[in-house]
């Protein structure tokens, strides 16, 4: 049996949260028009957050949001307009990398989910905390032998590119390090089959 302990970038990665999403569309102003197909508006329950509308912009055959703008990077949240729990620079970079593997793909929007969920809130108690690094251990053991057809190099590279690019400002980097500098994790993983 293998122990790996998992600490600080790589553990965050794929601890499990939440995503966004709504269904909203309403517009900013109690508008009801129609706006066209791709159209970033923004809505009037989430004072001033973007919903996408008929997103015609495709990577790899992927719907992604249009590319953000520069202010994308002024706060830890940075700017998701449609809403799925991934920043829009994460989600077109992730389509671009990995949208020719299915498996891979829908793996990395998992881990830049699960990063984004300690990242994005303005405050989030230990407790939560602990909880997405908890319920996240058990995915981990299984993204190279799943995603990565039992490639643990590939799959390190690919968590590190998602990692770096989810965590690529100073203020996100210090409050994920804040965050999760008093979390640890310690699975065993009995290779082969342990998937």
């Amino acid at each position: 049996m293998n122990r790996i302990v998992l600490w600080g970038f790589s553990l965050a990665a794929l601890v499990s949260g939440c995503g966004g999403g709504s269904d909203s569309s309403s517009l900013a102003g109690g508008s009801t028009a129609s706006p066209s197909p791709g159209t970033v508006v923004p809505t009037a329950e989430t004072n001033g957050s973007y919903l996408l509308t008929g997103a015609d912009t495709t990577i790899a055959g992927i719907p992604v949001p249009p590319p953000p703008s520069d202010a994308a990077n002024s706060t830890p949240a940075g700017i998701d307009v449609d809403r799925n729990g991934v920043r829009d620079d994460v989600d077109r970079l992730i389509a671009t990398a990995f949208g020719s593997n299915g498996q891979a793909y829908t793996a990395m929007l998992t881990a830049a989910k699960r990063l984004q969920a300690i990242v994005a809130p303005a405050s989030l108690d230990q407790a939560s905390i602990q909880t997405l690094v908890d319920s996240g251990v058990s995915q981990s053991r299984c993204l190279a032998v799943t995603s990565f057809a039992g490639d643990y190099a590939a799959a390190s590279h690919a968590l590190q590119v998602v990692i770096g690019a989810t965590l690529n400002t100073p203020d996100r980097i210090k409050r994920y390090q804040d965050r999760v500098s008093k979390t640890s994790a310690v699975i065993d993983i009995d290779l082969p089959g342990a998937c």
